[in-house]
């Protein structure tokens, strides 16, 4: 890394808003410009990439709501190390967000890289009529595989259809961080100070390929899983009265919320 980038990175923060009002009572955050761009690197290189794997024979595209080259798209979010953030949301091109064709679904992963780990957050809106079956939402709803983290209802009232709307919202994140998270603490570790444990291997706790692969992977197992929901919504939403189109929505939908 870098010697002295608190130094820099304070003086171009404190350039960039110079001028503004209580510019010195201003708070800064800083980041090490050399590890956001490592970590971009294997956010563009693995974990993108593999997102992208996941919609191999779809039509769809990965879209954040930009038009920024993906590498600008990557923000920053602070906490005890640098971690990378940036959002892809699977979307239709015939039925682009907003339109007036808009699909019964909404999928959405975020994709946090940090320098000892990362996380992916996954969240899905599917769309009803408020004319659908009560109890198969119902059945959606109780799940008690869904219950760690439950899914929510709402309802809007009709526009151009004429026809109110029923919401099913699911959210959830899994993720792997490879820092132990008492690491500065001095434990013993086979009769040697962890402090001098961590120098000798502090390979352990450093990206390399075999976790990239693992991340890509992932990455693109999550997006798979929401292709199916999409898919499996978009046959349901041909023939709303169908049981089992409404059970491969069920089945897709535990795949990805019931098996994180």
């Amino acid at each position: 890394m870098t010697k002295g980038w608190q130094e820099q990175a304070l003086a171009d923060a404190m350039a960039a808003n110079r001028g503004k009002v209580s510019s010195e009572r201003m708070t800064l955050r800083l980041a090490n410009p050399d590890e956001e761009a490592r970590l971009d690197d294997i956010i563009l290189s693995y974990l993108w990439p593999g997102a992208e794997r996941g919609l191999l024979g779809t039509q769809w595209i990965l879209w954040d709501g930009t038009e920024k080259k993906l590498r600008d798209r990557i923000t920053t979010r602070y906490g005890g190390h640098t971690k990378r953030h940036t959002t892809a949301v699977i979307t239709d091109p015939r039925r682009p967000i907003p339109g007036h064709q808009v699909p019964p679904w909404y999928c959405r992963i975020e994709i946090d890289v940090q320098t000892h780990g990362y996380h992916l957050h996954r969240d899905t809106i599917l769309s009803f009529p408020d004319s659908f079956n009560w109890t198969r939402l119902q059945q959606l709803l109780k799940e008690p595989d869904l219950q760690g983290c439950p899914p929510d209802l709402s309802w809007s009232s009709p526009h151009v259809t004429g026809q109110g709307v029923f919401t099913v919202s699911f959210s959830g994140g899994w993720g792997l961080s490879w820092l132990p998270a008492d690491h500065d603490v001095a434990e013993q570790h086979d009769g040697i100070p962890t402090t001098y444990v961590h120098e000798d291997y502090a390979h352990l706790f450093e990206w390399n390929t075999e976790r990239m692969v693992r991340a890509a992977d992932e990455t693109e197992r999550l997006v798979r899983g929401h292709v199916k929901i999409a898919q499996a919504m978009d046959a349901l939403s041909t023939a709303w009265q169908s049981t089992a189109r409404f059970g491969a929505v069920y089945d897709a939908v535990l795949a990805v919320y019931e098996a994180w």
